[in-house]
């Protein structure tokens, strides 16, 4: 009977081995796939390409942040399409039932985990997508998590922490970044943009909005207007060249040219997306789709169509003070001392890049030549005193170049070449005029101070405040 017991145990045991233990340790054995702790919702690997998708609706502290309606639903469908179309195994950051929470921790402990499948050559391409609140503080970005209060940026995401890690992890693979959230600046110090400050080499950043302003949801489209348009376009939208591929490039474009459209229709809530990628990232798809039979869509005629062929346009307000100065052709005439006249000046740039621009400047300015002589050389070389004081003014044309200083824009050195007409005494006026403008505001309200020297006018130091828009 023993012996029958034994048997029937090692019977038993056989069978356990055979039918779990052995086919569990010949797939393992076999499979070319990452063993990794997956949070819940995430999918074992399948490919070599990765998403990580957060979608948060409810906010705690209401005095910071609002709840948001369709954040959720945003990942939602970004997820679907990213698995269905784009072959990326997707893990999902949400609060609902069945994604993994959306705490910071989750959330970084995914981008950390990410680079190290990158790092290990697991993973190819990687796509970060964050819907919901999001805010400038310090001149640093931050994403905003269910239990984030603005008080305290440490309990946020920082923005340039995910792009520091992804930057890294694109030396071995391609990284793109999507963020539908807001940028507005809650220090009041306005637009700091540090992308530029990331090394990004293959590194492609798109955003809802442009650094210093909102996002914003829409209930007609049950989605952010940002992410509507995007899950368009990765759908098949965006196939311009009809190769049945989405790229980069041309979501982009997609994106930035519809929401230009729905912002000439919603001007109460205008958003414009901001992009950035290296030049040495290359192009590379995101979704494949189904070509069309009909001929594609016509594409955007510029992937910068905020301000048409203007990048923006800037009016000023300058006060000015020094001499009068020296003529040249018939009449000569110079004023000995300085100052010698102040003057008020009103400017209208058009730039056509951020560093360049043309424009038109006028000019009234009141001469002091009572207190001092006021020499006047004729063409038949007699000389005529003039005393008393007088207005004149200008009229010109001006080329303005603008040099970042620093990378965040905030302090620009101007050069500018303007060539006009005084009145009344129909005298050319050339200038030279140099300086540094400085940022002041979240509103691109900026400050110059000014050097210019030419001829008819020697010298004259100015004070500018302009609005760029």
């Amino acid at each position: 009977m023993r012996v029958t017991k034994t048997k029937n145990k090692i019977f038993i045991f056989v069978c356990i081995f055979i039918l779990v233990i052995l086919p569990t340790m010949i797939m393992a054995q076999s499979s070319n796939d990452v063993i990794v702790s997956l949070p819940k919702g995430a999918k074992e690997r399948r490919s070599e390409r990765l998403a990580i998708i957060v979608g948060i609706n409810e906010y705690y502290h209401n005095e910071s942040f609002r709840n948001l309606s369709y954040a959720v639903e945003d990942s939602k469908v970004m997820g679907d399409i990213l698995e269905r179309k784009g072959n990326f195994t997707v893990e999902r950051y949400a609060d609902d039932w069945y994604s993994s929470k959306p705490t910071k921790r989750n959330i970084m402990e995914a981008v950390y985990r990410a680079y190290e499948e990158v790092t290990d050559g697991y993973v190819k391409t990687l796509v970060f997508y964050f819907s919901g609140h999001g805010f400038e503080l310090n001149k640093r970005q931050y994403l905003a998590v269910g239990s984030t209060d603005a008080s305290r940026p440490g309990t946020a995401i920082s923005l340039e922490e995910v792009l520091s890690i992804l930057s890294e992890a694109q030396k071995r693979a391609k990284v793109i970044v999507l963020v539908d959230a807001c940028r507005n600046d809650l220090s009041k110090g306005g637009g700091y943009d540090s992308w530029s400050d990331i090394n990004s080499y293959g590194l492609a950043v798109l955003s809802s909005t442009l650094p210093g302003k909102r996002s914003y949801e829409h209930p007609r489209l049950k989605h952010g207007v940002f992410t509507y348009f995007l899950a368009e376009g990765l759908s098949g939208n965006a196939d311009y060249n009809n190769d049945g591929y989405v790229s980069y490039n041309e979501v982009n474009e997609y994106v930035s040219y519809e929401m230009y459209k729905w912002s000439e229709d919603h001007s109460d809530i205008p958003q414009y997306p901001h992009s950035y990628k290296s030049i040495k990232t290359g192009e590379f798809y995101i979704t494949k789709v189904k070509k069309r039979d009909s001929p594609p869509p016509p594409k955007p005629p510029s992937n910068n169509t905020e301000e048409g062929i203007f990048d923006h346009f800037e009016l000023g307000l300058d006060l000015k003070f020094g001499s009068t100065g020296l003529g040249i052709g018939d009449y000569y005439y110079m004023e000995l001392f300085l100052p010698m006249a102040a003057g008020v000046k009103i400017y209208f740039d058009m730039f056509l890049e951020d560093w360049f621009g043309v424009g038109i400047e006028t000019e009234l300015c009141y001469s002091f030549i009572d207190t001092y002589s006021h020499y006047l050389l004729v063409s038949d070389d007699s000389y005529t005193v003039m005393n008393g004081s007088h207005f004149f003014g200008t009229l010109s044309a001006r080329a303005v170049f603008e040099f970042d200083l620093v990378s965040d824009g905030s302090t620009k050195v101007p050069l500018i070449v303007k060539l006009g007409l005084m009145y009344p005494d129909s005298f050319f006026n050339f200038e030279v005029t140099g300086g540094a403008k400085y940022k002041i505001s979240s509103d691109d309200l900026y400050f110059s101070l000014l050097l210019s020297l030419g001829i008819p006018q020697l010298c004259s130091f100015e004070l500018a405040l302009s609005f760029k828009f």
